[in-house]
């Protein structure tokens, strides 16, 4: 029996610091084993990840778990679980997103974008120019 992804993977959000979760869950015969990729790169149990894989007792199946802790801009990719077993191989992809500090500094901008309709218009143009280009210059990959 070939390889099935019983849920494909989800993308992540995740606040700057915090924590992130991917979840694999894949039946086959012979029971498939799991391995997890960041961009390509294999992923192992580390001070930022941990990658926790176990059998269920039902049809064979196995499901995996990746952990990422203190997540920061390097975190920021592509995820693979990648399935096998004799009869084939499956991959599932997500990935990683950063929020946090982007939705604070777009907020402000639009704050300062209505103050400007009212007074200081001039002054709030500017501050906004100034802050889409810091969006720009601090999110860009």
């Amino acid at each position: 029996m070939t390889v099935e992804f019983q849920e494909l993977l989800t993308d992540a959000v995740a606040a700057e610091g915090g924590q992130a979760t991917l979840n694999c869950n894949v039946t086959g015969v012979p029971r498939p084993q799991i391995a997890w990729k960041k961009d390509g790169e294999l992923v192992t149990n580390g001070t930022k990840n941990t990658v926790t894989t176990y059998s269920a007792s039902s049809r064979g199946s196995t499901a995996s778990q990746l952990q990422i802790r203190q997540v920061s801009k390097e975190d920021v990719a592509v995820y693979s679980c990648i399935a096998w077993n004799r009869g084939s191989i499956r991959v599932s992809q997500a990935a990683v997103i950063l929020t946090g500090k982007f939705r604070l500094i777009c907020f402000l901008c639009l704050c300062f974008f209505i103050l400007s309709i009212k007074q200081f218009y001039l002054l709030c143009i500017l501050l906004c120019l100034c802050f889409f280009i810091f969006c720009i210059i601090q999110f860009s990959f």
